[in-house]
């Protein structure tokens, strides 16, 4: 028999990623991996931080998880004070990173002065790992939103089985009729 020694309760720090949900909002600073990134506070509605100072090459990754497959919305929530810039995005297959959407930014006159940009982007569904790979470093970017636009057909109204015009009755039933 071998006595274990005493020991107290520690901390416990979970490293698991986030896994976001799309249709969602991603924050930026949410990633689980990033590479040259540099986070600051944000003037931006609802607070938190964006990234900045970035450098062509800098990339971020998200553990995402699609609900469906198909055409998403995606809003781009950025800022850049003269020259604009530009991102690609891509996905892991096997070990190959394959790009599904690159995006210019123009530029809004400050490096806090807040723009949504909007695109139109075919996913496939389940759980993926998606890359942000800086292509054109001059802009700071808050979040990203994918949506789905999915029209609901308007509803048919309901047949009247009566129908009485110039004293006539029309019955939607039985058809035909034998009268």
């Amino acid at each position: 028999e071998t006595s274990l020694e005493a020991f107290s309760d520690q901390p416990v720090e979970n490293t698991l990623p986030v896994i976001h949900p799309i249709p969602g909002k991603i924050e930026m600073e949410d990633y689980s991996v990033q590479s040259g990134i540099v986070l600051e506070s944000t003037t931006d509605v609802g607070g938190g931080e964006n990234i900045g100072f970035l450098d062509e090459g800098d990339y971020l990754e998200y553990e995402v998880e699609i609900e469906e497959a198909g055409e998403y919305d995606l809003s781009f929530r950025t800022a850049s004070q003269s020259e604009g810039g530009g991102i690609e995005l891509q996905l892991k297959q096997g070990e190959e990173w394959v790009a599904f959407h690159a995006q210019a930014f123009p530029a809004t006159g400050d490096w806090q002065s807040w723009q949504t940009t909007r695109a139109v982007v075919d996913l496939p569904a389940g759980q993926q790992t998606m890359r942000v790979v800086i292509t054109d470093p001059l802009f700071n970017m808050n979040w990203m939103e994918f949506e789905r636009d999915i029209v609901e057909p308007e509803p048919i109204p309901p047949v009247d089985p009566v129908v009485q015009a110039a004293g006539f009755e029309v019955h939607a039933y039985p058809n035909p009729s034998s009268g």
